[in-house]
């Protein structure tokens, strides 16, 4: 029942007025307002909805774009903040943060401990959000997903197969 209320405010790939999109674990309604003035596109985020302004004559790639860009850099000033909080906390030091997008996954750590999430994660609640963090960060210290690393996610998060099994649901929607 839970997936299919999920899918019912899915985000909807053609984005109009009356569109929903993802933003912290909540769904948005989207407004569009077309400005004959402007000649570029813009996104107005309020607590309650996204308000997108258009030029008169604008392509569905160049909106997608737009969209691609705020969840880019809404990620980067909300999760950058979290991972520097949590490795101070878990003992440990990334290399260096990067995002990018990913179809199958929420974020990785290189060999080298380069993390790098995948910017869509902004579209997650903020716990789940923390799950990933932390779960990334503890690939500084094991590599690997063996008993140790579990024990080091759940040593700060205690609560982290919930988290799992919500961002499974969440998989299903993009």
């Amino acid at each position: 029942k839970k997936l299919e209320l999920f899918k019912s405010i899915a985000v909807n790939k053609d984005i109009s007025t009356g569109s929903r999109l993802y933003y912290m674990g909540k769904s948005y309604y989207v407004e569009m307002i077309t400005d004959k003035d402007t000649d570029n596109i813009s996104i107005d985020f309020t607590h309650s909805k996204f308000q997108i302004t258009t030029p008169l004559k604008y392509s569905d790639v160049e909106l997608h774009n737009i969209i691609e860009n705020f969840y880019k850099e809404k990620a980067q000033e909300k999760i950058i903040p979290l991972t520097t909080k949590w490795a101070k906390i878990m003992e440990v030091m990334p290399e260096h943060i990067s995002f990018r997008y990913s179809k199958n996954r929420w974020g990785s750590c290189s060999s080298t401990n380069r993390i790098s999430y995948n910017y869509h994660l902004i579209k997650l609640s903020s716990s789940l959000v923390e799950y990933v963090v932390i779960h990334e960060l503890a690939h500084i210290k094991h590599k690997n997903h063996s008993k140790e690393f579990w024990k080091l996610v759940h040593k700060h998060l205690v609560d982290y197969k919930v988290k799992e099994e919500k961002i499974r649901v969440f998989e299903k929607l993009f």
